[in-house]
This record gives C-alpha cells, structure tokens and sequence, in this order.
C-alpha cells in the first residue's frame, strides 16, 4: 500500500513538490476491511485515489481487487509534514492543482462521526 501512494503521488504530481521541499509523508492512520484472502504469489490490482482532504489530513481510498473480485479495501488518513510540522493540504493541492477543492468530506466514513 505505500508503494501505491507513492505512485499516487508521482501522478498527481505531488511527489516532485514533496521531494523538493523535504517534506515526509506520513500515516495517521489505516482501516482495512478485508473480503477475502489474497493466497500468498497470488496476483491482484491494487487501485489508489485520493478521496478528499481537510485542513490537516490527506484521505486516500486503496481497493484490492484479485480474479475472485473484491479482496479489500483500505482508508488512509495520511499528512505532510515539513520542520515546522503538518502542512495545510489545501497548499499542497494548490501548487499542483490551482483552484481545486477537496471534494464533500467522507470524514464519517473514515472516522465513524457524522
């Protein structure tokens, strides 16, 4: 799953800024619901994308998908930090994406509030 964010990163463009500006991405935390085992050598598609994000945390959704269908899905609550500690992700997401929002927040789901 970290190699995957990583990759989310370099697509979006992020990991160039992130890497320039020394900044550490870091998890806050993770959920896993898991549907079915993934047998050891088996193969599988692991699909990333960023879901939304607040004032402090990156929200990205990871889904493993193998041949028998669904297997799982992760949430991630993930934030940059720089010396001076976390960086507001809407800065983040304004130097690569200028006048983008985050997308109506999914917060309840990721952390069983309303």
């Amino acid at each position: 799953m970290d190699y995957a964010r990583t990759h989310l990163l370099a697509r979006t463009g992020l990991l160039d800024q992130i890497l320039r500006l020394r900044w550490q991405a870091m998890v806050g935390a993770t959920w896993v619901t898991y549907r079915r085992s993934l047998p050891l050598f088996s193969t599988y598609l692991l699909a990333s994308r960023l879901v939304c994000w607040d004032r402090r945390w990156f929200y990205i959704e990871q889904i493993f998908t193998a041949r028998d269908g669904l297997a799982a899905v992760g949430w991630i609550k993930g934030v940059l930090r720089d010396t001076n500690g976390s960086v507001d992700p809407r800065n983040v997401i304004e130097a690569v994406a200028p006048g983008t929002v985050s997308p109506p927040s999914r917060k309840r789901l990721l952390h069983g509030t309303t």
